[in-house]
């Protein structure tokens, strides 16, 4: 099964693809969080023929929920709304650890890899 990995953001999304067989996930795409995201996503779904999304949900270090946490959550109730199959996934860290080993116009989507490669280590 093939998946899209997502890093949500207020201004921008990064977006990451698995492998066909869903073991190993890559950068794809960083877009712009407006009107247009959800059209674009569904575009990129479908093209790469994935079957569920993996959202990665921000926490505190203590595990509690931040601000950005809420924000997540819309995006993802908005995903539902649209019809989206999908997971939670934990992103803690993630986008400090590719900070500085991305490009910087991909660092968004390198982070989706990074949580969607520890969703596919998981199940």
């Amino acid at each position: 099964m093939r998946y899209i990995g997502i890093d949500f953001g207020t201004k921008r999304i990064g977006i990451a693809v698995s492998d066909k067989e869903g073991v190993l996930a890559f950068p794809h795409a960083v877009l712009e969080n407006n009107e247009k995201f959800f059209e674009r996503l569904r575009e990129i779904a479908k093209k790469e023929g994935a079957e569920k999304i993996v959202v990665g949900v921000p926490k505190a270090l203590s595990g509690k929920e931040t601000a950005m946490t809420g924000e997540v959550k819309k995006f993802i109730a908005r995903l539902k709304k649209e019809g989206f199959a999908l997971e939670e996934q934990d992103e803690m860290f993630s986008t400090k650890i590719v900070k500085d080993h991305a490009r910087e116009d991909m660092r968004d989507a390198s982070a989706a890899a990074l949580i969607l490669q520890q969703y596919l280590d998981r199940v």
